[in-house]
């Protein structure tokens, strides 16, 4: 059998949190990433951007649980780095990291208990992302 030949319309990241109400405000507030499906106190899908998709999951419904260790990172590229990264420390995000000539990209929100973020500088420029987790 062959894959199908339509395309794919949407990607969601799922991350599993403890307090989803706090990381959602986060995701909106800081962020400015909208609500688009709202799965009551399972999870909650904000957009990032067209076809990109970041789920919000509580721990104690969905499939898996908060962890303190984080597989996933979620990277969100943006034009201005240095913009981004004063906004975030204007936020109040915690733990926000200095340039490394030596990382290619910028981790964005995974679950950790904090709000965080990290930049990096390379060749091409890319976004600070804040962490948050309760």
């Amino acid at each position: 059998m062959t894959r199908p030949d339509s395309p794919n319309i949407l990607a969601i990241t799922f991350l599993y949190y403890r307090d989803l109400p706090r990381v959602e405000a986060f995701y909106r507030d800081v962020m400015g990433f909208p609500l688009v499906i709202d799965q009551g106190g399972l999870a909650k899908i904000m957009k990032i951007c067209d076809g990109a998709h970041v789920g919000l999951v509580d721990e104690a419904h969905g499939m898996h649980k908060w962890a303190e260790t984080r597989p996933v990172q979620l990277c969100v590229r943006v034009e201005d780095v240095d913009a981004w990264y004063a906004y975030a420390r204007a936020q109040g995000v915690a733990n926000l990291s200095g340039f490394s000539s030596t990382t290619p990209s910028a981790s964005a929100p995974s679950s950790s208990r904090t709000p965080k973020a990290t930049r990096s500088r390379s060749s091409r420029r890319r976004s600070p992302a804040p962490d948050p987790d309760p």
